[in-house]
């Protein structure tokens, strides 16, 4: 199921606010309550937990907003059951909360690897294809050509051997100097920083690249004093 948002009538929700955009955001829902969002090129912005993003998987603990100040209900929205709100007995207490976010942090881990991977061998195969080339097209005028010279031509063409192999290297170095994972990690990237932020919604502090582990041994967001470890 996909709803749009923005000023125009023919969007799914529409909001007649100045500082939301004719076509402002588009939200798919996909399995186990998550969702994707997709700005859809607004002027101010599409946010999750306080970050601008143009395109994000998120839960519905996660806080969507439209520029400023319009958030959206995404469980009224696209009529799921509310989730059961437990009281804390701390309110700080946000460990269990934080258990997810180990999941967040090996996640892109594991992703950031298998994409550099990936790229990494597509351009050994691209430059292996273009280095061989020269030197096929050196074996076909060998055996057409260069066999049927006299001695003083063969000897000319099999000094440009060298010439050929080089040839083949340098333009696999600089055909495939182009071909990286930048789209790719910056999405990633892009995706990880809006879920990987304290979980106490009064903070949402953004937790950077520091490892999951580092902040569990540490016990608290240096920001809110949110507990991630009831040990400490």
């Amino acid at each position: 199921m996909t709803k749009t948002f923005g000023r125009a009538d023919n969007n799914n929700v529409r909001f007649n606010k100045p500082d939301i955009s004719s076509f402002h955001t588009k939200v798919t829902l996909l399995a186990d309550n998550k969702f994707f969002v997709e700005d859809l090129n607004s002027t101010n912005g599409t946010f999750v937990n306080g970050y601008r993003i143009n395109k994000a998987t998120i839960s519905l603990k996660d806080e969507l907003r439209l520029s400023e100040s319009t958030v959206l209900n995404l469980a009224e929205i696209f009529g799921l059951r509310k989730e059961v709100t437990v009281s804390k007995a701390d309110p700080l207490d946000f460990s269990t909360e934080f258990l997810y976010l180990k999941e967040v942090w090996e996640d892109y881990q594991k992703n950031r690897i298998a994409i550099m991977k990936t790229t990494q061998k597509r351009s050994a195969f691209i430059r292996s294809g273009i280095t061989l080339a020269p030197l096929i097209i050196w074996e076909i005028l060998q055996a057409a050509y260069i066999k049927h010279l006299p001695p003083e031509g063969k000897a000319f063409w099999q000094s440009k051997y060298i010439v050929f192999s080089v040839m083949g290297s340098t333009i696999a170095m600089l055909s495939t100097g182009n071909i990286n994972s930048n789209e790719q990690l910056s999405q990633l990237d892009e995706a990880f920083r809006v879920m990987y932020v304290c979980p106490n919604t009064a903070c949402r502090t953004q937790l950077g690249n520091v490892p999951w582990q580092s902040y569990y041994n540490q016990g608290k967001c240096f920001r809110c004093g949110a507990k991630y470890n009831n040990n400490h």
